[in-house]
């Protein structure tokens, strides 16, 4: 290793850590990948660190505004470094958590389907209600990008994102618990100051129920466009059931996603993630909205996501 680097590595301002105490709000179904030997079954749920940094990429994907693949692979090789020559190797951010005993139970997957007294889809998942101690730690390496770069991205993970199965209808959502919103609005009013610090700008309609990104770009890959605030629910279960409903009554429409492939039709996924925070004591449902060149493709497109949104209790006026 260079002398120089590993000189300002020993340094101790050379690593900046925080911590974050975030709690599991619904089931999480993130299961993890060894099958043999002492390595935990494939079947059995647990925390993930793997699972949040695909997340991370994920989202930090969805905020950025760049026009090529070439541009977009560029930056992101600076934030989370990358195999290709010129691409500044190991990422600067490492995530652990706390290792600790995490209560697991068999929770519904398809919670709808209970209501129409149908057989679902039970899989293991973590309890809710069950706090983790996530740590990050970033090495400064001289670049443009600061360990402020990655709190704001963290704290929009923390804002609209989930983990695990079903994570875009409400399952494996987690809340940092400095996030404390007694209404929507401060909910909507906090959301936009995160999506400022991370170069985005935005507004609120219909009294915080409505966050519109107003410098959105429609791209041919998904990109966030609006975030969406329904009503809330003294219980998480009810907003999960919704979500299954939503989703189940446009089962035969292509607009919001398919599961199909090859001649059967083309696969994509849905352009609208839901998800749960607690807010003023109640259980909302938090519906982000990610645009692309393939959803203006869809003739129905904005019908059916307005059908979906009025049915997880969102008011859409101005939006037809």
């Amino acid at each position: 290793m260079d002398k120089a680097l590993l000189d300002e590595l020993m340094k101790p301002t050379a690593i900046v850590k925080q911590d974050y105490r975030i709690e599991i709000i619904t089931p999480m179904a993130v299961h993890g990948a060894g099958q043999r030997g002492d390595q935990r079954s494939s079947s059995e749920s647990e925390f993930r660190i793997s699972s949040l940094r695909g997340v991370l990429h994920y989202w930090w994907r969805a905020i950025r505004m760049e026009q090529t693949r070439k541009e977009l692979l560029k930056e992101e090789q600076s934030y989370f470094g990358g195999t290709d020559e010129g691409s500044g190797g190991k990422s600067p951010v490492r995530f652990s958590w706390e290792s600790q005993k995490l209560n697991v139970q068999h929770s519904e997957l398809l919670p709808h389907r209970k209501l129409q007294k149908k057989n679902g889809n039970k899989k293991q998942a973590l309890n809710p209600g069950q706090q983790v101690n996530l740590r990050s730690e970033i090495r400064k390496t001289g670049s443009k990008n600061s360990e402020y770069d990655y709190h704001h991205l963290l704290e929009l993970i923390f804002m609209i994102a989930s983990m695990g199965q079903r994570s875009r209808r409400g399952f494996g959502a987690i809340q940092w618990t400095e996030h404390r919103f007694g209404t929507p609005a401060e909910y909507a009013e906090h959301l936009i100051s995160v999506l400022v610090k991370l170069n985005r700008q935005a507004e609120i309609k219909c009294g915080g129920q409505q966050i519109i990104l107003t410098d959105a770009l429609q791209l041919e890959r998904p990109t966030l466009s609006a975030v969406w605030i329904g009503e809330g629910q003294k219980e998480y279960i009810t907003v999960l059931e919704k979500f299954g409903s939503a989703s189940h009554e446009r089962r035969g429409n292509t607009a919001l996603g398919s599961i199909k492939s090859g001649k059967a039709g083309k696969r994509w996924a849905s352009p609208l993630w839901g998800t749960v925070r607690r807010i003023g004591g109640q259980y909302y449902p938090v519906i982000s909205e990610l645009q692309s060149e393939e959803t203006s493709r869809e003739k129905s497109y904005v019908v059916q996501r307005n059908q979906f949104l009025k049915r997880m209790g969102v008011n859409i006026v101005g939006q037809d």
